[in-house]
């Protein structure tokens, strides 16, 4: 539905245009006629126009700064600008405004339904790479998420124009909960198309169930488990007030929606889900170490205790996690930026250096699942960002997701490092293979 407006002082123009010129066979569904710039700019604040037509000659504010004004205000609309002088400082001022077109007076008909024709087409185009843009959001919504997962630095204000470029719905700084979710045993009869719409149909339940309380951003993870990531609606925030009850307020919010989500995916869907709520983070900075203790905890949690709903912040008190632990793996440079830049060694040592310590401490099996996903992560990342993938160079490094027992030992974690003299082989004299 296009909305042509015509703008002339001279009434019998606009009327005589607005009457004989054939507009819906050039896809115009309405024709809007004013008298004055002021009465376009009234009318473009009241109704959705598409094009403008306008005389430059008009009194008080002539056709150029409507059209300045209307290039300000409203940037998508196409102007065409009617003058009975053919004055080149006129069609430069034009040009630098960008009008669509520029035509002659006294107007031929053929010549403003050809200038209006080519209008319309360029709405239409435009348009349609908006809706493929929109089609395509899934898709780069998800490669954003996955990025952000695996340890990808961004600036600020990257993320914040792709946030708000993808129609996502939070932003830099929020306060932020993500939630890991694994379909249970019912779905896994399905085959690859099924388990997606079982994916989209359990996203759909959890957008709906999270709105009232939280700002919500679904997607399937690098690790193929489903990812909610959610921030507390800035009107729920001040509802629960500050001090204690703000903390108690927000998980109760967070609690009763993955537990509704739980519930209706059994009543709706047949099936069962199982989740890991990890801590409260800075969003997106804490976000690959939410989903590294997240991807730790479901795999500690494994089938056997499918249904269950795990929140991290209720096992940070009762886990001694050592001082210093793997505090190496995340100080800069990162083990991503060094593999970004080639930097192999450097990066091979760093990856040496926390099994040392691993070796050394007596890491318990969550420091060492937390070892594995931090390195298979970010080479998993820039697997990804090279257009590969890790199931295809390495199949054997992501064994993990079918034996758990990698991570019994750094013994067992030191041959994807492809072969490293750490402590155990130093003590017996032999080389590790």
């Amino acid at each position: 539905m296009i909305e042509v407006l015509l703008v002339d002082d001279e009434a019998y123009v606009t009327e005589s245009l607005a009457r004989t010129i054939p507009w819906p066979e050039l896809g115009v569904s309405g024709v809007v006629c004013a008298q004055s710039a002021a009465e376009a700019l009234r009318v473009l604040e009241e109704r959705d126009i598409d094009i403008v037509v306008t005389d430059i000659r008009m009194p008080e504010m002539d056709g150029l700064a409507l059209i300045a004004e209307i290039s300000r205000k409203k940037p998508h609309v196409r102007t065409i600008l009617l003058t009975g002088y053919s004055d080149f400082e006129y069609a430069k001022r034009a040009i630098q405004l960008q009008v669509f077109d520029y035509i002659l007076k006294p107007v031929n008909d053929e010549e403003l339904m050809l200038a209006v024709s080519n209008a319309v087409e360029s709405i239409q185009d435009e348009w349609r790479q908006q809706h493929q843009r929109r089609t395509d959001y899934p898709v780069l919504r998800a490669n954003l998420l996955h990025d952000l997962l695996l340890g990808r630095r961004l600036s600020p204000r990257v993320v914040e124009d792709k946030l708000r470029q993808y129609e996502v719905p939070l932003r830099v700084g929020d306060d932020a909960a993500m939630v890991l979710v694994q379909l249970g045993r019912p779905f896994s009869r399905f085959d690859e198309s099924g388990a997606a719409l079982m994916e989209f149909a359990v996203g759909n339940i959890a957008e709906e169930l999270f709105a009232p309380h939280f700002r919500v951003w679904y997607a399937r993870g690098p690790h193929d488990y489903p990812v909610i990531v959610a921030a507390l609606r800035d009107e729920s925030a001040r509802g629960i007030g500050v001090g204690p009850q703000f903390e108690t307020g927000r998980r109760k919010f967070l609690e009763d929606a993955v537990r509704e989500l739980r519930r209706q995916v059994r009543t709706c869907l047949n099936g069962d889900i199982s989740a890991v709520v990890a801590a409260w983070f800075a969003f997106p900075d804490g976000l690959p170490a939410a989903y590294r203790e997240s991807l730790a905890a479901m795999f500690r949690l494994g089938r056997e205790e499918e249904g269950r709903i795990l929140f991290l912040e209720d096992e940070a008190s009762s886990r001694e996690r050592p001082i210093g632990a793997i505090d190496a793996l995340y100080r800069p440079p990162t083990l991503v930026h060094l593999l970004e830049s080639n930097q192999w060694e450097a990066a091979k040592q760093k990856v040496f250096a926390v099994l040392d310590e691993a070796e050394a401490a007596s890491f318990p099996r969550e420091l060492l699942y937390e070892i594995f996903f931090s390195v298979t992560n970010a080479l998993m990342y820039v697997a990804h960002r090279q257009g590969r993938f890790m199931s295809r160079i390495a199949p054997q490094s992501l064994d993990f997701m079918l034996d758990r027992g990698i991570a019994e030992s750094p013994d067992k974690l030191a041959p994807l490092d492809g072969g490293h003299d750490g402590p155990a082989a130093r003590r017996t004299g032999r080389k590790r293979s």
